[in-house]
């Protein structure tokens, strides 16, 4: 709530930063745990005599993910909107909720996007990203820029890459923000098709590791933490890599523990803590 008061501040078109004293906060970073930790007390952990969420638990959850939702859609940030949605069907699907909730979830959720298109409720740079995604080349000195340059950036590594510090792309800084949502375009460039999917490896063996925790834990509560990260984790790493491969439409999605930043850092860190915490107990380590 506080970056709608005075110190909030707007970056790149999103009111979803605190500013004081010259330090930089994105509050939403660290709701992506506080979401994963409050809908996994409230669907794994049934009360007594029961063995797997109720309609009522559901219920409490999506009132839980609904107020942060609005807030952060307000900002407006449809990228960490698109995250929190993700995280919370993941771990819904996971609970054993009744599979009616799921399937209507993802019914309103068609509905929801057909509607917005329909009536034309998109920004204009919104729609702009969804447009360029079709057809990249519409504008390539307008909307499709950001894309177009990606798409040569990644394109002009090759197998082998053009050695590191040595992309063209890269150091005349054709692909805006490089350090941020486009780091992805740096590494394909410098270090080619090999470092591409070497990173992209890592990020699956993470994942993989995350998946593996979850299906050893016997209690709903942890594995249910561990399936929220994982799909976090997950769909940041697509879209973000996916935007730069023209596969996925431009959003400010960070890719995780290689886009520079302090928050996004930070929550990621707290979030691979409580992985590796649970992994720990359930073997014994405590």
């Amino acid at each position: 709530m506080l970056v709608f008061t005075p110190l909030g501040a707007v970056i790149n078109g999103s009111r979803g930063w605190i500013v004081v004293g010259g330090l930089q906060a994105q509050p939403s970073e660290i709701l992506k745990v506080a979401l994963i930790l409050g809908v996994a007390m409230l669907l794994g952990e049934p009360r007594d005599g029961e063995h797997a969420p109720t309609s009522r638990d559901v219920l409490f959850s999506l009132a839980a993910l609904a107020v942060p939702m609005a807030m952060v859609m307000m900002q407006p940030d449809l990228g960490t909107g698109l995250v929190l949605g993700v995280i919370f069907l993941a771990m819904l699907a996971i609970s054993g909720a009744p599979v009616r909730w799921i399937v209507g979830m993802l019914g309103c959720g068609v509905v929801a996007a057909f509607c917005v298109w329909w009536f034309d409720l998109l920004q204009p740079y919104q729609l702009a990203r969804v447009t360029t995604l079709m057809d990249p080349t519409a504008d390539p000195q307008g909307r499709g820029y950001n894309a177009n340059q990606a798409i040569i950036a990644v394109g002009s590594g090759g197998f082998e890459g053009t050695g590191l510090f040595q992309g063209e792309q890269t150091s005349g800084r054709f692909v805006p923000e490089q350090h941020t949502d486009f780091i992805f375009t740096v590494a394909a460039e410098e270090l080619g098709f090999i470092g591409g999917v070497f990173i992209i490896a890592l990020m699956t063996l993470v994942i993989w590791r995350m998946l593996g925790v979850a299906a050893g834990c016997e209690q709903p509560y942890a594995r249910l933490v561990c399936i929220g990260v994982a799909a976090w984790f997950a769909f940041q790493a697509f879209v973000n890599i996916g935007m730069t491969l023209g596969i996925a439409p431009i959003t400010g999605l960070p890719l995780p523990f290689v886009s520079y930043g302090g928050t996004a850092t930070i929550a990621g860190f707290i979030a691979v803590g409580l992985v590796l915490a649970i992994h720990a107990r359930d073997r014994g380590f405590e």
